[in-house]
């Protein structure tokens, strides 16, 4: 058995990211999953010219309230932020301990909520604090395109360990979350630079680590409690033009629940593309002009980083 240090608050509660370092400003906490509907964090992937309608009323989140919601003032430089200015954050714990600003320097524990299905197909191990955005739309091009950060506190420690914590982005069925030019899921043992290691990576069995940034503790490379991130990951999924498609996002701790992931999903680069109206897939698509993100500021604290599972 395992011992977590750190109980997580209710659902609920405001969440907060931060993905700056000393260097940079700090990011902008914004309302949780439990004071925003599925609905608002949806809309807050969509362009003003997406080429993409929301089928009303389709829209589901399931997990801990307290587990996602929306970030801004991400940063746009990949070598000292997560590279997303803004967008929805989904975690395997509470988004509020992402930074390092709101606790003891842990990104742990459990939040209480079940495993996904959907994730535990994809045959990474058994899932758990899952949380999962769901959506039914209809594009007016052949082709949808998304862009996204994933990151992990498994990370060095827990490297080909077995505690394989996984993104997922289903169209239709299909994960495409999946590492540039193979057909792995996004999870710890298939994106990691080498482990395990208490520090930085070793690499030693590393996987595809060219799509990692390595963050380890105290390091201040990037300033989240996520001791390692992915680099900026796009995808570009067929659908079906003119009919409903359906889109579900999920990450979920693999194999116990702690030690938590998140992910960060660009606000305005979900669109259509690939014809007949819309621009060509990888063009650049606007931020959203039309939803506010609620937010307010972090103030700058010393960074604290510990790592406190037991086996």
């Amino acid at each position: 058995m395992k011992a977590f240090h750190k109980l997580l608050p209710a659902a609920g509660v405001v969440a907060a990211v931060v993905t700056a370092t000393a260097h940079a400003a700090p990011v902008v906490t914004t309302m949780s999953a439990g004071s925003l509907t599925a609905s608002n964090l949806v809309n807050s992937l969509l362009s003003g010219s997406s080429g993409v309608t929301v089928v009303a009323g389709s829209e589901t989140y399931t997990g801990s309230l307290s587990a996602s919601g929306l970030f801004t003032n991400g940063g746009n430089n990949p070598a000292n932020s997560v590279g997303i200015a803004s967008g929805v954050i989904l975690t395997s714990g509470d988004a509020d301990f992402v930074s390092t600003a709101n606790n003891n320097g842990e990104f742990t524990g459990n939040n209480g909520t079940p495993g996904n299905p959907l994730l535990d197909g994809l045959g990474q191990g058994t899932t758990h604090n899952a949380s999962l955005l769901s959506f039914r739309f209809i594009p007016s091009g052949n082709f949808v395109q998304f862009s996204y950060v994933f990151g992990s506190e498994e990370y060095n420690n827990w490297v080909n360990t077995g505690f394989n914590d996984i993104f997922a982005f289903f169209v239709n069925g299909t994960n495409h979350a999946l590492i540039p030019g193979t057909t792995a899921p996004v999870s710890i043992d298939n994106v990691n630079c080498g482990g395990p290691t208490d520090g930085a990576a070793n690499h030693v069995n590393e996987m595809n680590c060219q799509f990692l940034r390595d963050n380890p503790p105290f390091s201040g490379l990037i300033d989240t409690q996520l001791d390692g991130l992915t680099t900026i990951l796009s995808f570009i999924a067929p659908v079906n033009p003119g009919v409903e498609n359906l889109i579900q996002l999920g990450i979920a701790d693999v194999n116990d629940p702690a030690n938590d992931s998140a992910a960060f999903i660009a606000a305005g680069i979900f669109a259509a593309c690939g014809g007949p109206n819309p621009s060509s897939c990888g063009g650049h698509v606007p931020e959203p002009g039309s939803f506010a993100l609620m937010a307010i500021g972090l103030a700058g604290l010393a960074r604290m980083r510990r790592r406190d599972r037991s086996v």
